[in-house]
């Protein structure tokens, strides 16, 4: 049993809305308050897991914390206890990102979690973008992952799939070149990324208690006969958690608790099943010991449908200037990079100038992640989101290039060029 939570970078509220848990009247979600408690409950028992995943909102609550705090997540994440989880500074799409976009997301919040925990997370997890690429497949593949998990896939396919157990296979995108470095074991979740019908435990109604003990209990296993039909392995991944929940994370594990107590005892022999908490790393090593013959997919994961009447197409072209102006903040992104890195090497620059440099990159590469959330750059968010995103990207652009235009000027200098005040030029692509 996976606990995890899914916490959108923007979406029906923007970031900061998000994290603070402003503006409930819109949608009841604090991701802070979700992260603060899911904390204390791992704490209090050394049996409870959890995988959380956007570092984005990880980060901006990590910077509010003691030494003491941060000691406590640190042993939680070495222990296992706690799983980094596909570790992006957001969920990217796969269909809008250039792969250049795609990997930059992915090494901002890696490069957090290997600083501050000394870890390198080891499962992809792109469970709500609209479809999948074989080149996020290879990217995955490429950064080191062991597996990854997603969870929408067309409604034709997943039938088919669910029919021939093959909701698990290799993905061997770009193999006839690159060979088993670009293959990477996928899982398709079966129940989309929430928890079974009826067993949401953030819903006090669905919350398990002795009244109802036995009768949830064979609900359950109910649902664990239905999922194992359908996989080739003897082990079963079952999430329980769903779009920010574990804000009541006390009531969400002491349900848990009682759930796979009573099952165990009681029902699980029976069976020959077990309930235990895990993560989807226990997952893949459990798996990995079975030996089994996989099927295999090499080709993409678009265009995708929930239905016949159902195709998650619009979005590959909706809100057009959103996504120039995420493509603009992403091309001054790699230029400055390059130029920066060009000014380090020559040492033409001051220490001051180089520490203005490092911290508008990682201006703009916050910037830059934020927007490859699969409702940022998709064009899916809310219009006050969508303005939001707007707003930092502006801001992102404001506070690099006067760092950029500097180093442009100190090489010029350096080159014998006439010095003057340069900066970039927002029209270069006007007729006026």
């Amino acid at each position: 049993m996976v606990h995890h939570t899914h916490d959108d970078v923007g979406w029906l509220k923007n970031v900061d809305q998000y994290f603070l848990g402003q503006r409930n009247d819109i949608q009841n979600a604090n991701v802070s308050m979700i992260i603060e408690n899911v904390v204390d409950e791992l704490l209090k028992d050394s049996n409870r897991r959890f995988s959380y995943v956007e570092m984005k909102f990880f980060t901006m609550w990590w910077e509010k914390q003691t030494d003491k705090r941060k000691d406590q997540v640190r042993q939680l994440v070495n222990e296992g206890r706690l799983e980094m989880l596909n570790a992006g500074w957001s969920m990217h799409d796969e269909a809008c990102p250039t792969y250049e976009e795609m990997i930059d997301n992915m090494m901002k919040g890696h490069e957090f979690v290997l600083k501050e925990f000394g870890v390198r997370p080891r499962v992809g997890w792109s469970i709500d973008p609209f479809g999948h690429s074989s080149a996020n497949a290879r990217l995955f593949a490429e950064m080191g992952f062991d597996a990854w998990f997603y969870a929408r896939l067309d409604f034709q396919d997943k039938g088919k799939r669910v029919a021939n157990k093959e909701m698990e296979y290799l993905w061997r995108a770009s193999y006839d070149t690159l060979g088993k470095r670009a293959e990477i074991f996928t899982h398709a979740l079966y129940n989309h990324y929430c928890a079974p019908p009826n067993f949401d435990f953030s819903n006090k109604d669905q919350q398990v208690n002795f009244f109802n003990l036995v009768e949830k209990s064979f609900d359950f296993n109910r649902w664990v006969n239905e999922v194992r039909q359908h996989y080739r392995s003897n082990n079963i991944l079952i999430t329980m958690g769903c779009d920010f929940q574990f804000e009541n994370a006390d009531d969400y594990f002491k349900s848990s608790d009682m759930l796979m107590e009573f099952y165990n005892e009681n029902l699980g022999k029976d069976n020959n099943v077990e309930l235990i908490y895990s993560t989807p790393s226990m997952y893949v090593d459990a798996v990995n010991k079975e030996n089994i013959e996989w099927p295999t997919k090499y080709d993409d994961m678009f265009p995708y449908a929930d239905s016949e009447t159902s195709w998650w197409t619009g979005y590959f072209s909706s809100r057009a200037n959103s996504k120039g102006y995420i493509r603009r903040a992403s091309s001054n992104l790699h230029a400055s990079n390059k130029l920066f890195s060009l000014a380090s090497i020559d040492q033409m620059t001051s220490e001051n100038t180089v520490s203005k440099m490092v911290d508008a990159k990682q201006a703009m590469l916050d910037v830059v992640g934020i927007v490859m959330h699969h409702d940022a750059v998709t064009g899916t968010a809310k219009q006050a989101v969508a303005d939001d995103y707007n707003r930092r990207i502006f801001e992102g652009l404001g506070a690099v290039n006067p760092v950029y235009a500097g180093v442009i000027e100190d090489l010029a200098k350096s080159a014998g060029i006439k010095a003057n005040e340069w900066s970039w030029c927002f029209r270069s692509n006007s007729t006026y």
